[in-house]
């Protein structure tokens, strides 16, 4: 639900199928959701990696990311968060947060040192004070 509530914010700011690329549409694995060919916002490169992450409740709630998410985060500087947030009020809203590459990589780090042989990691919950808010907007609540 918060991938389609970002797909139709892009499509009421104006982006059309050719500015950007609904990833995890097709590839459901994917490690990120929309590949941005042309992004639009202020202080944001061109070729973005956008992860959309959705919760009904606050900006504040922790982030969950799978460790395919982390390691990739890790290796692309270009990988972004879009936290889609108040889901299901009227007023849901979006936070655009950068800072998550750095992030990644840490935990990358700390991971490296060493785990046991035989156990996986297969997620994290991120606290979203790490991370920086680059903008936000409200959203268009779904069925309106």
């Amino acid at each position: 639900m918060g991938e389609q509530v970002f797909a139709d914010w892009l499509g009421a700011k104006g982006y059309s199928a050719t500015d950007y690329e609904w990833v995890s549409e097709k590839h459901a694995r994917a490690a990120f959701d929309f590949h941005m060919k042309k992004a639009k916002w202020a202080g944001f490169p061109d070729d973005l990696l956008v992860e959309v992450k959705a919760t009904k409740g606050i900006l504040t709630s922790p982030i969950h990311m799978s460790m395919s998410e982390i390691k990739w985060a890790a290796r692309h500087v270009n990988y972004i968060i879009a936290r889609v947030y108040d889901l299901g009020t009227a007023s849901p809203r979006l936070a655009m947060l950068s800072g998550i590459h750095k992030t990644a990589g840490a935990i990358m780090a700390s991971v490296a040192k060493g785990i046991p042989k035989g156990v996986h990691i297969d997620g994290f919950e991120i606290d979203t004070s790490l991370l920086k808010i680059e903008f936000e907007d409200t959203l268009v609540a779904q069925g309106k």
